[in-house]
């Protein structure tokens, strides 16, 4: 019960007290999910037809029954983990679909009991267009365009549904990311960050993700890179004063990126291949020290510019998603620590 009226107090503070914080082609665009899917219902319930098969009318029964109870059990684990809007929009999608199945399977059963041969052609045609699909699928992925993303997955512990202390958690982690950019000159007009509200296929909770045109970067970039891949953990630890287990993978980016930095000799002697204990030990003191130095550096950043981070995490929590000139208004405000690497990019 307390869970619902958390959600409920949730739903009205996104409805009444943020809106104007909202964008309008937001508000549209959600508005006009809505109303697809509505329209869906509409249009399938209005032609739908009951089979004159018995076997056929059983079997619409059993679908009906078994669809109810799937659409519920989504809807409400989304309502019991705090996320009231996400369970409602899970269970007029989940009525769309089984509306929109059981209009199509009662107006065309009673054929198909007549005519086999139909379902067994209309059978090849979907595993093969599935087929298709699939092959599709996996040859574009060798075609996609250099994006770096840095992801998040601040959770200390596998959940399904992530809670409300798990997305505020995404959010200083992402904003923390996304505020580095704004040393970049001019903004990455691609840059796109998110904090989601569920797991998806990538198992993270969040990203910053954005296009290189180049796949060579100058030493200046590198020591930038570096601190863009730390720079979630700090501003988690900036925002909430705890530190999740969700930049593991941010910090073995790091690494591979400081150990080329290092192999170019930027800071002295670095073993590319190193044979001896003394070698490797060497290596990981001069990893560290440039670790400790980044994390000191951007906690500067991050007391400088506290107000900002907390800004734009409050409001990448409310938004999920932020994209653009969205995040301009904030990297405008950014302050940097005298040391701090700008890039201008070409």
């Amino acid at each position: 019960m307390n869970q619902l009226s958390s959600s409920f107090r949730e739903l009205l503070n996104l409805l009444f007290t943020n809106i104007t914080r909202i964008s309008i082609p937001t508000i549209l665009g959600q508005l006009v999910k809505v109303l697809c899917v509505c329209f869906v219902i509409w249009f399938s319930l209005s032609h739908y037809r009951e089979p004159v098969n018995e076997l056929a009318r059983t079997s619409l029964t059993l679908l009906t029954f078994s669809g109810t109870i799937i659409c519920m059990y989504y809807s409400f684990s989304k309502i019991f983990s705090e996320d009231l809007l996400r369970g409602a929009w899970a269970a007029l999608c989940g009525l769309a679909v089984l509306v929109a199945i059981k209009s199509f399977v009662g107006n065309t059963i009673d054929e198909l009991i007549r005519h086999p041969e139909i379902l067994a052609a209309m059978s090849a045609v979907c595993v093969a267009s599935f087929i298709i699909q699939r092959v599709c699928a996996n040859i574009s992925k060798g075609f996609e365009t250099s994006k770096e993303v840095a992801y998040g997955i601040p959770a200390t512990r596998i959940v399904k549904h992530p809670t409300r202390q798990d997305r505020v958690v995404t959010a200083a982690h992402e904003a923390g990311h996304a505020l580095i950019c704004a040393a970049l000159n001019p903004y990455p007009i691609n840059i796109q960050v998110e904090a989601k509200y569920f797991r998806d296929e990538t198992n993270s909770l969040g990203s910053v993700s954005m296009e290189w045109e180049h796949l060579l970067v100058d030493k200046t970039f590198a020591e930038w890179d570096m601190l863009r891949f730390l720079a979630g953990s700090v501003g988690e630890r900036s925002f909430t004063g705890r530190e999740s287990l969700g930049a593991a993978g941010d910090t073995f980016q790091w690494r591979t990126i400081a150990t080329a930095y290092l192999s170019c000799m930027s800071r002295g002697i670095f073993f590319q291949n190193p044979e001896n204990r003394l070698e490797l030990e060497h290596n990981e003191q001069m990893l560290m020290d440039l670790y400790s130095e980044q994390i000191a550096l951007l906690e500067t950043f991050f007391e400088i510019n506290a107000h900002v981070h907390r800004n734009l995490t409050e409001n990448l929590l409310e938004k999920r998603l932020m994209t653009g000139r969205e995040l301009y208004v904030y990297f405008d405000e950014v302050q940097f620590p005298e040391s701090f690497p700008r890039c201008t990019m070409p």
